[in-house]
């Protein structure tokens, strides 16, 4: 396992359709690919087909764009088992126009944490600029079997509050470490390795000049965590490896 990669959130669809027909991923490695609509999740659904055991399925209602004519769709998704996890999820007020729609993405949110509660599944969740409506849910993350924070933006000492209160949590390490984001670089040398996840975001997160990410990026992301960890790059890969298949695993897919 010491060289396996993995990558808990990639967006195989939006590659299909930005970069090339056959996104290629990093041999060997692992992905959770995550999808917003019926038509990216079915295309991603049957990709995953040609790739047993390597491409973990998630769907869920984007804060961004918190619809609900999809709610149908996930609690088919959740009793045919056809997902590992729930997500992405959750908040994002980082502008005026998300901040407008508030109140539709408290409300997928609720449905999408009902869903996680009830279901055992894991919860993927994105979160800019709304830490504080995560923790005021605390009593019901405690409640979900693991929690994945895609993107994290917040501190080291934010993160192991949630540890602290009893959220099954872990923390996504993307591209931000690459460009020397301080705050990411603190949440990696503090929390234990076996709370970390590496992620590409891929095509998202490209950097300046960047078309957009690959999924070949998680090594260098990978490299880099092992780096600020301070230990030793085949002994992470391993721990987060480990994660990544504690997290998602249980719950594969039986399509």
């Amino acid at each position: 396992m010491a060289s396996m990669h993995t990558d808990a959130h990639i967006h195989l669809f939006d590659l299909h359709e930005a970069v090339s027909p056959e996104p290629e991923l990093v041999p060997d490695s692992l992905v959770c690919a995550s999808a917003h609509s019926p038509q990216e999740f079915l295309w991603q659904e049957n990709f995953a087909r040609a790739m047993p055991g390597r491409v973990f399925l998630s769907f869920g209602i984007h804060p961004q764009d918190p619809r609900s004519d999809t709610i149908d769709f996930i609690e088919s998704l959740i009793a045919e088992r056809r997902i590992a996890a729930i997500g992405e999820c959750g908040f994002d007020l980082f502008n005026e126009a998300f901040r407008a729609r508030r109140e539709e993405q408290r409300t997928a949110w609720d449905v999408q944490l009902a869903a996680a509660e009830s279901s055992g599944l894991p919860l993927v969740v994105h979160c800019r600029k709304a830490l504080s409506l995560l923790f005021a849910d605390t009593r019901r993350l405690k409640r979900v079997g693991a929690v994945v924070f895609h993107g994290w933006e917040g501190s080291a000492r934010e993160a192991q509050s949630f540890l602290d209160r009893g959220v099954n949590a872990w923390f996504c390490v993307g591209k931000g470490i690459l460009r020397g984001d301080k705050s990411l670089l603190d949440t990696v040398r503090r929390l234990p390795v076996g709370r970390l996840l590496t992620e590409t975001d891929a095509p998202y997160m490209a950097g300046r000049g960047e078309r957009f990410t690959l999924p070949s990026e998680v090594i260098a992301v990978a490299e880099r965590a092992a780096e600020v960890s301070n230990v030793p790059y085949s002994e992470f890969n391993a721990t987060v490896a480990r994660s990544f298949i504690s997290v998602f695993g249980s719950a594969q897919a039986t399509r």
